[in-house]
């Protein structure tokens, strides 16, 4: 690993480690670093580690890190792969709360500023919620979702108020994504490697008596590219599969992920799972059998979640490639109408 330190200004604060796994995301991740460190103020710090890229990424990122003392890097001897490299970024933050970001994604510096402002008047807050935006590239053009709209912030105490605030819905997207520092150190990441959700793995963990706040306003934009994961089968399976995973093994380490909570996330993600096993059976795809097992007892006990999976899977492939083929269509006449839209 080659490491590049910086030392802190005597008798500084830094709040919030902004910290980013980086691969070949040089095109986008010029931008989000640029933006933040326009912000002219010291309690914050940028931590990218690189997992070898092979474009521009590292000489930009060694050339501006020893520029900005607030950006630090570390560039590793092998690739480790998302989830590894995930834990390995925060394992290098010094902040008090760390702030997970994609490479493609955008904080405006404004944001924050609001949010360093913030936390300076309540060190007490554990969790921070964004909003977020996203930028939809599609075969049709690009288009925008906008984010919920928020007044005022909203504050709560443990899991049970935060996902009766969010309806079930988890932070699975990164910088959407604030945490203490020692409230993620409290939990063994690892336990989530291979499911792709390490930091929500680690966020139910921790998150018995964990003071939250939703915070209002929106600052964080994320891209979906059209060649990302959700594209590609053989990852959207993978990535499907590892929610439930991670669900799953949180449940049996914190009791307080009741069995009802456990129905309602599942409940969120059956369609997900069911479009899995889809792709699975028409692209024969190779996918860990211990994971497929994995999710299988977990939805077991739920039928309204086992029974279509069970189903998909046992029905001829010809059935789960007809299906395919209407999706797509449908999918690709809603982008169209979008696009329309929006021109």
């Amino acid at each position: 690993m080659i490491t590049l330190p910086t030392q802190m200004s005597a008798g500084s604060i830094c709040r919030v480690s902004i910290c980013i796994p980086a691969f070949n995301g040089y095109a986008h991740l010029k931008a989000l670093i640029e933006e933040l460190l326009a912000l002219p103020r010291h309690d914050f710090e940028i931590v990218v580690s690189d997992d070898v890229s092979s474009d521009q990424t590292w000489p930009f990122i060694e050339e501006l890190a020893g520029r900005d003392r607030r950006l630090r890097a570390a560039r590793n001897e092998v690739n480790l792969g998302m989830d590894r490299n995930f834990a390995h970024v925060a394992s290098l933050a010094r902040g008090e709360h760390l702030w997970f970001s994609g490479q493609d994604d955008l904080i405006q510096a404004d944001g924050l500023e609001r949010v360093l402002d913030f936390l300076a008047g309540r060190p007490e807050i554990d969790f921070i919620l964004m909003n977020h935006a996203k930028r939809v590239a599609g075969r049709f053009g690009e288009h925008m979702v906008e984010a919920s709209h928020l007044e005022q912030h909203v504050f709560g105490v443990g899991l049970q108020s935060y996902v009766t605030h969010t309806r079930h819905h988890l932070p699975t997207f990164l910088p959407t994504f604030l945490i203490r520092s020692e409230l993620w150190r409290s939990v063994d990441v690892s336990r989530y490697f291979g499911t792709c959700y390490c930091q929500v793995g680690v966020f139910l963990e921790a998150s018995r008596d964990i003071r939250w706040c939703h915070f209002a306003g929106n600052h964080v934009i994320g891209l979906l590219p059209p060649d990302g994961w959700q594209s590609n089968p053989s990852a959207y399976v993978k990535i499907a599969f590892g929610h439930f995973a991670m669900l799953v093994r949180a449940a049996a380490r914190a009791p307080w992920v009741t069995r009802d909570m456990l129905h309602a996330f599942f409940l969120l993600q059956k369609r997900r799972l069911v479009y899995s096993f889809m792709l699975l059976r028409h692209h024969r795809l190779q996918i860990d059998p211990a994971l497929v097992e994995e999710v299988t007892d977990a939805v077991r006990p739920f039928d309204e979640i086992a029974r279509p999976a069970a189903v998909v899977r046992r029905a001829p492939r010809v059935s789960s490639s007809l299906a395919l083929g209407l999706i797509e269509s449908r999918r690709a006449l809603r982008a169209l109408l979008k696009a329309r839209r929006s021109a």
